[in-house]
């Protein structure tokens, strides 16, 4: 809601998305996914159906638009301390992308889910760096 008030649902959905780019490998390296994939795949990640993403997507983005329905929402207009969820996204990230670099032998994960990752990021460091800009408002 902080980033995208309108749009809450499709950008919490995508950042289920993206965090899920670097779920999936970990989980099928030690067999508790596995996936006959016979059409497009993850980049970097040809044991992963493309299907599986888009999967996440859409499934968090009905999770986004429920919680968005039913929380309230003027809890959050007091200025919320997010100290606690920045540095989790911060490590998230962080540990991800060292992790497949150095780790799971995964360099292309590290960079491709990592650039996800990133760009997804940028809206929501912008408005708590900067403040929400006027357009969003």
């Amino acid at each position: 809601r902080k980033t995208l008030p309108s749009w809450a649902f499709l950008y919490g959905g995508a950042g289920l998305m993206v965090w899920d780019l670097f779920l999936d490998p970990q989980m099928v390296a030690v067999g508790k996914w596995e996936w006959d994939v016979v059409g497009p795949h993850v980049p970097f990640q040809p044991e992963i159906p493309l299907s599986n993403t888009a999967g996440w997507l859409f499934a968090g983005m009905g999770l986004m638009a429920l919680l968005n329905l039913i929380l309230p929402k003027e809890r959050r207009k007091a200025g919320v301390n997010s100290t606690i969820p920045d540095l989790f996204l911060a490590w998230t990230l962080f540990s991800y992308v060292v992790g497949n670099l150095f780790f799971f032998d995964r360099p292309g994960v590290a960079l491709f889910a990592g650039a996800a990752f990133t760009i997804w990021a940028v809206p929501y460091l912008f408005v708590i760096s900067f403040g929400k800009p006027d357009l969003l408002k």
